[in-house]
């Protein structure tokens, strides 16, 4: 996420938080994971999850045919299990890089994963949070003027559409000798209230593609919103 400040200069940051002694010309990254609870259909085909929460940081492969010792187990910054809420989630994840955004560091929050792993209903849940605390962050301090524009793209089985325009064409995708990779054409939109903000997240998902999840194989797709 990269919010724009008339009297803060840029500095690159990737990490959950931002303490007084970060290195501004370090980067980090905080991996975390978050169980997905078993779907209604899912409970009712009497499927077992595959993977459970062990502590705080690690994550362990579930194999009925081994003994808990012997399955496999995966560390990470943090491990959310499946009673996790999203507020949870937010605050612990991706509060602290909001925070570091208003502060002047480009940070990114991003969710990976297969389809139907619930990477669409924590990011819209994120999004809304940090919308709710950008502003929140504005209107404390009135002496200071943001500005904050937003782009959104798409890419669907490797064509890169503007999520902020009705119909849009594919875009080229060029390198820039300063900020890296650009996609040609993507326009931008100021942001003037939470609200505003909302609106245009809710415009971006209306416009985006919807897979077949039964079908995963046959779709490549990602989403990008850009502060």
């Amino acid at each position: 996420m990269d919010v724009a400040s008339q009297d803060r200069p840029r500095r690159s940051f990737s990490a959950s938080s931002v303490g007084a002694s970060s290195n501004a010309k370090k980067e980090r990254v905080w991996v975390a994971v978050r169980i997905r609870p078993l779907l209604e259909l899912e409970q009712l085909a009497r499927e077992r999850a595959a993977w459970t929460a062990v502590g705080s940081n690690s994550l362990q492969h579930m194999d009925p045919d081994k003994p808990a010792a012997q399955c496999t187990c995966h560390q990470y910054n943090r491990v959310f299990t499946d009673c996790s809420t999203s507020a949870q989630v937010y605050a612990e994840a991706a509060g602290g890089l909001v925070a570091a955004s208003m502060r002047g560091y480009n940070s990114t929050i991003f969710a990976y994963g297969q389809t139907g792993s619930g990477k669409t209903y924590t990011m819209q849940a994120i999004m809304a949070a940090a919308a709710q605390d950008m502003f929140q962050v504005i209107s404390q301090e009135p002496g200071r003027e943001y500005i904050i524009r937003m782009a959104a793209a798409e890419i669907y089985n490797e064509v890169v559409r503007d999520l902020l325009r009705d119909n849009s064409p594919g875009l080229k995708l060029l390198d820039d000798p300063v900020k890296g990779t650009v996609a040609e054409g993507l326009s931008e939109a100021g942001v003037q209230s939470e609200q505003h903000l909302q609106q245009l997240l809710a415009e971006v998902e209306a416009r985006r593609q919807v897979s077949n999840h039964s079908q995963p194989q046959q779709v490549q797709s990602g989403v990008t919103a850009q502060l």
